[in-house]
């Protein structure tokens, strides 16, 4: 990452072992951006380039239509493809890189997400949203000149998905304590340590200030690369990330998809600490284990619940629990580890987490969205959001734990 880096591309064909045969993709923004000079570069180069544009100033929603329009331009003689954008073009390539068994290179945009170098693309297929498994790419080409330009609505999003890994890392260190799931120190310390730096700048992403915009990039590439390491989006996502993603799947439902992903998970961010400020302080002796086991432990009441809010959906929901068990025996020694251990990972959790008025406070600053509002969601779709979008992924979060403690309505009511 530097100024200029994009003539880098000029000799990275026989210096990264690629053909001569290229596929660039790009939208009608990223292509003036940096598609257009990529491909003079490549050309120059003896290149051969086909270019599969998206000539859409709508949002492009990855899905089975554009991966089909990427696959169309996509021949078997194509060597390696160029991703010249920022999330949903990248998201694309990284699925079908790992699909066809060939590199790609990323040339960044705008900092706006976190997925540049991950090995997990967020796709929405039959409506339904979730990581599949991807590759990494096999170069990032990231320029500062050209990423401060990226629209300031982009550059808050991107502190919005970097912000979310408060979120991610108190839901991986409740998973840990609880279930003793694994956890990677250096992962953890990877992100962290960015967050850090961004948070300590946010004031200087609105003057689109060079340096800070950078360390936006570098911290967003990282986390990808925390990712990585880990071999899923267990680093760089949380209960804020399935909030975020259980919205956008119903505005795609309704039509309705403008939002940026960082701007739902920054909204998720600010929800999730207030729930976690909440069991902070529960009274644990208000928790009657045995109706919380026979409540989570009936299957029927779990299906209509997501029957009746997922909808069309219901079916792919279904397919992604198939391996959670609702034999109380297994529910109620889940409950009974979350209170037991109560002590440990309120303590481990408190020394780190940030608190809703200071994360509003930073999003505030670089103009992000940070209240359900903002979404254009009222409190009865947030609280649809806190109250269900546990079920779309088997990943454990604060969710679960507050479910299991028996009081997640309870509380959804006073934090929405």
């Amino acid at each position: 990452m530097e100024r200029g880096a994009l003539q880098q591309l000029s000799g990275c064909r026989e210096r990264l072992g690629f053909g001569k045969k290229a596929l660039l993709i790009a939208d009608r923004n990223t292509m003036d951006l940096a598609g257009r000079e990529a491909e003079r570069i490549l050309r120059e180069d003896g290149c051969e380039v086909r270019v599969c544009l998206f000539d859409t100033d709508q949002k492009i929603i990855p899905n089975e239509q554009s991966l089909i329009k990427v696959l169309t331009e996509f021949d078997a003689a194509t060597d390696f493809m160029v991703a010249a954008g920022s999330g949903t073009l990248n998201d694309l390539a990284r699925y079908i890189s790992s699909k066809v068994g060939r590199g790609y290179i990323s040339l960044l945009t705008a900092p706006s997400m976190d997925g540049y170098t991950s090995v997990v693309a967020p796709l929405v297929i039959n409506g339904f949203k979730k990581p599949w498994p991807a590759t990494y790419p096999t170069a990032v080409y990231a320029d500062p000149a050209i990423l401060r330009n990226a629209p300031l609505a982009m550059i808050a999003a991107g502190f919005g998905d970097l912000i979310g890994k408060v979120i991610g890392r108190a839901d991986w260190v409740l998973s840990k304590i609880i279930n003793g799931e694994y956890y990677c120190q250096q992962a953890v310390d990877l992100v962290q340590k960015t967050v850090d730096e961004c948070i300590a700048g946010a004031g200087r992403f609105i003057t689109r200030d060079e340096a800070a915009i950078a360390s936006l990039t570098r911290g967003l590439i990282d986390a990808g690369i925390a990712m990585l390491w880990v071999g899923n989006s267990r680093p760089a996502s949380g209960s804020e990330h399935l909030l975020a993603q259980f919205w956008e799947m119903k505005s795609i439902m309704r039509g309705e998809f403008k939002h940026f992903h960082g701007d739902e998970v920054a909204v998720g961010t600010v929800l999730m600490s207030k729930l976690y400020a909440k069991l902070f302080t529960l009274d644990l002796s208000r928790v009657d284990l045995e109706r919380a086991a026979d409540r989570l432990s009936n299957r029927g009441r779990w299906e209509a619940m997501v029957k009746d809010v997922y909808g069309p959906l219901a079916g792919e929901v279904f397919k992604e629990n198939e391996p959670r068990s609702f034999a109380r025996q297994d529910v109620l020694a889940g409950i009974e580890r979350a209170v037991n251990t109560a002590e440990e990972w309120r303590s481990a959790i408190q020394a780190f987490m940030l608190s809703p008025e200071y994360l509003t406070e930073m999003l505030r600053k670089v103009g992000a969205p940070y209240r359900p509002e903002d979404l254009d969601l009222d409190k009865a779709r947030t609280r649809e959001g806190v109250l269900a979008s546990q079920a779309s992924r088997m990943r454990y979060t604060i969710l679960e734990t507050a479910d299991q403690l028996g009081c997640l309505e309870e509380l959804a009511d006073e934090i929405c």
